[in-house]
Parts: structure tokens; C-alpha cells; sequence
């Protein structure tokens, strides 16, 4: 993990900082800030590897971005970029032409595709990329090098699968024996979605399956607490039938069953220290159990314990 932050540099020398030392030579491009604005500058920057992939966070105040081919022929990046912009839209600028790109847009390129980037207003931004080398036949034969950035055609089947294991990558919720597959499957998809590669090849349909198990776990994650929360509900959520998210789990080496079973006995545990005095009938229903017998089976064969006993072990500890 690398993580810099602007606060402890001085005003006036934080935006030469972040684009000399952060922007230049460590993400190859050219940034723009008129001088006026340079002092009240601020920034924070993350990236860490996943897999193959790297995968960075960007806040920061507003400004022109470019990659251009001095920034190319400097730092070639060789790379599928993958970016989310989640808060401060803007402009982007392609070889391809100009096109607005919205708060919670998506864009997929090549890393070594020219580009200018203009933001609309000076608000500051939030901004996500994955960058993933096309390595080991990742991209099966497809010309990526002129793919120039784009906003992601929203119509694809893929983009659902893309968007899911983007966040996935992103979070902290992949599973270290799925790391290297989630780079592969997640710039599959990109190129799926840029139409660069077949839907229906068994490479893209095996990576869209690893995207949709994470966009069920979002849904069951998001609504485990719902007794009546059954696997035709998920499936019909991201548009699949109810065997196709059985065989979606069982690619992951997982079931339905078991994983919303764990998400549930997780809250609950974690329920039961943070809220000392609540009933336990109260928090095995609130996390979605549908009677109290079957709430501490499956915390007793969790956790060795009972939810009282759990209670009264942290509390001495």
C-alpha cells in the first residue's frame, strides 16, 4: 500500500509537490492549476496491487489532467485503465473526440492513449483506477493499443459483472485465492464491454459469473437482515435465473445458503458487543433469522460459544 497525503507539506509548495512527485513520475501525467488557485491545493493518493491489477484512489482539488506523448514516451504504462469518477465531473479528450463525463461514470482506455482531462466547475474530486498489464494472453488477441478512453456504453451485459468486480477490487472484500482471477476477469471485461471481445467466448462468460457472485454478495449484504431474503430475489436483482446464481456460487467454491448464513452470524456477532444490553431474540431477528432454535446453532458452530458467553468473554477480556 502506498498512501501520501498533502496536509503536512506548506501551501504553497503542496500542488508542485503532487504534480512533480505524484502525477509525473509516478502516474505519467501532465496536470494544469491556474496560480491563483495553487495554495488552497489539497490532495490525498492511495494504490496497492491486487493480483496483477493496481488500483489507486484520488481526492483531490480540481485541475486539468493530461497524458501526452512526452508523458507516454516518459512512463509507459502498458496497461488496461479501468476509472470511476465518483464525485467532480468533467470533460475527456481523445483522439476519438470530446465527451462529458458524469459523476459515477465510468471510462475504460489504454493507458498510453493520449487524453486530456477538464474538470466542470473547481469542486474538488473523487476519482478510482484499476490499471491491469495485458499479460499471460489476458487480452486473447484484441488491438488494444489504439483503444483511446471512453465512457462505458451502460447497454453491454457486462458492465453489471464490470462494476461488481471493479468494487470488489476496490474493497475489501475479495477473497486472496480470487486476486489474480479478478485482474484477468475485471480487464476481460473491459475489453467485452469496449467490444474488443466476444460476450459469448467461455473466457468472458466465465468472468462474467465472477462479477455477478460479487454483485449478488452486494445485494446479499445490503439485505441480509430480510428473512425473506431467497436466491430467486438476488438472482432476479442482477438479471439471472436462479440456477445461474447457483453455479455462479458454485464457481466460487461456495453456496448461497452458507454465505448469506455467514453474513448473518457476522452482523449478529458483531451486534451483540456493540449493543450489550439488546435482547438476544431482538438481534437474531434483526439480522434476518427466522427463529432464535436456529440463531444459536449456527452462532455455537460458528463461534464455540453461545451469544451470551461471547458477551460475558469480551467484557472480561
Amino acid at each position: 500500500m502506498i498512501g501520501f497525503a498533502t496536509d503536512s507539506i506548506a501551501p504553497e509548495h503542496r500542488f508542485e509537490h503532487w504534480r512533480e512527485l505524484r502525477a509525473k513520475h509516478v502516474l505519467g501525467v501532465t496536470l494544469e492549476l491556474p496560480i491563483e488557485r495553487r495554495r488552497a491545493f489539497q490532495g490525498r493518493f492511495r494504490s496497492r496491487t491486487v493480483g496483477s491489477a493496481t488500483v489507486t484512489s484520488i481526492r483531490a482539488s480540481a485541475y486539468v489532467v493530461k497524458r501526452t506523448e512526452s508523458d507516454i514516451a516518459r512512463l509507459a504504462g502498458n496497461s488496461i485503465c479501468i476509472g470511476h469518477q465518483i464525485e467532480g465531473p468533467g470533460h475527456l479528450e481523445t483522439a476519438g473526440g470530446v465527451e462529458k463525463i458524469n459523476t459515477g461514470d465510468m471510462t475504460i482506455g489504454f493507458s498510453d492513449a493520449p487524453f486530456v482531462a477538464t474538470p466542470t466547475g473547481d469542486k474538488a474530486f473523487h476519482y478510482r483506477m484499476t490499471r491491469i498489464p495485458p499479460t499471460a494472453g489476458l487480452a486473447m488477441g484484441a488491438a488494444i493499443d489504439d483503444m483511446q478512453s471512453a465512457r462505458v456504453d451502460t447497454s453491454s451485459t457486462a458492465v453489471r459483472p464490470l462494476q461488481a468486480l471493479f468494487k470488489a477490487i476496490h474493497g475489501s472484500a475479495l477473497a486472496s485465492n480470487m486476486e489474480d482471477a479478478a485482474g484477468t476477469d475485471l480487464g476481460r471485461l473491459a475489453l467485452a464491454v469496449r467490444g474488443l471481445l466476444p460476450i459469448g467466448i467461455p473466457e468472458i462468460r466465465r468472468a462474467m459469473r465472477h462479477g455477478l457472485y460479487h454483485a449478488a454478495l452486494d445485494i446479499m449484504d445490503a439485505n441480509k437482515s430480510e428473512p425473506g431474503l431467497t436466491p430467486d430475489k438476488v438472482a432476479g436483482s442482477i438479471g439471472i435465473s436462479r440456477r445461474q446464481l447457483f453455479t455462479v456460487f458454485e464457481e466460487a467454491e461456495t453456496s448461497f445458503a452458507k454465505t448469506l448464513s455467514v453474513m448473518r452470524i457476522r452482523a449478529a456477532r458483531q451486534w451483540l458487543l456493540e449493543r450489550p444490553t439488546a435482547p438476544v431474540i431482538d438481534i437474531a431477528f434483526g439480522c434476518g433469522f427466522e427463529s432464535v432454535a436456529t440463531f444459536y446453532r449456527v452462532f455455537s458452530k460458528a463461534y464455540g460459544m453461545s451469544p451470551n458467553d461471547l458477551r460475558h468473554s469480551e467484557h472480561i477480556d
